[in-house]
């Protein structure tokens, strides 16, 4: 079974350890000597409590390299870089962390002989800073801001890049679907309208096959009719010659039957005249 240190830490508890170490370190009484580079103690145990305080990633700032006093003035205690970065740190957080801080910072009890490091951070310097001074710090924000930016432009630039191939992989992706739906979607049409010509070239076929037996049975029966009328022409040149013959036998039996009627007339006279 693990225990609960390996147990994944939250974020409320992050913020929580941030601000008991921001807290520790802040309130750890210091000497306030007359030159602060003999001050190594309170500097060696600053350093490591401040990169455990500070944020991940964040960068310690650089402190610039003191100048030297003009006309005997009394040396400014130099505050350390961790102390620094963890005041900055303790900026960042939100105002309800920010009282947390401040008051846990001021619940212990102080010595008159010692200050601690957020007095020495945060007390107001007994002179201006000098034209050097400011140039050094305003060179060192502007060359962390620099690096910050930099950092910040080359993970945009990343993004920007990841970005544009998800969305060139997307749109090629895209693409190749769409065209692949339309040529699919173009040969079932071709082949519907292939099957639809297909079916009316079989039924012209069939069609043709019908007219073609019915032309051949409408010559069969012209074929037919042209016979019987020829047979119909030469039955009537038969009959118009029997009928001919008819009217000539007619005509010399007529001619007969009146010679007959005239020899008969006149054996009668004679008969009567004798």
């Amino acid at each position: 079974m693990s225990s609960d240190s390996d147990a994944p830490r939250t974020e409320a508890g992050e913020n929580s350890e941030r601000m008991d170490r921001l807290r520790a370190l802040l309130t750890k009484p210091i000497k306030i000597p007359e030159s602060a580079s003999s001050d190594t103690e309170d500097a060696d145990y600053a350093a490591p409590v401040a990169a455990a305080a500070a944020p991940k990633g964040a960068k310690t700032p650089m402190t610039p390299e003191a100048t030297p006093p003009k006309g005997g003035a009394k040396v400014p205690v130099e505050t350390p870089p961790a102390v620094k970065a963890a005041a900055e740190a303790l900026d960042r957080l939100s105002d309800e962390e920010k009282d947390a801080v401040v008051e846990g910072a001021g619940s212990g009890k102080r010595s008159k002989s010692r200050r601690t490091w957020a007095d020495a951070y945060l007390a107001k310097p007994d002179k201006p800073l000098t034209p050097e001074e400011v140039r050094a710090e305003l060179t060192v924000a502007l060359k962390e801001q620099g690096a910050e930016f930099r950092e910040l432009a080359a993970k945009q630039g990343t993004a920007q890049e990841k970005a544009l191939e998800q969305a060139l992989e997307g749109a090629r992706e895209t693409t190749s679907a769409e065209l692949t739906a339309a040529v699919e979607q173009a040969v079932a049409s071709a082949r519907e309208e292939a099957a639809r010509l297909q079916g009316r070239i079989d039924e012209l076929a069939s069609t043709a096959d019908t007219l073609r037996t019915d032309l051949d049975a409408a010559r069969a029966v012209a074929d037919a009719a042209r016979a019987a009328v020829d047979s119909a022409t030469t039955a009537a040149s038969a009959a118009r010659e029997t009928a001919d013959a008819a009217t000539k036998k007619a005509a010399t039996a007529t001619t007969f039957a009146w010679v007959g009627i005239v020899l008969a007339l006149v054996a009668a006279v004679v008969a009567v005249v004798m």
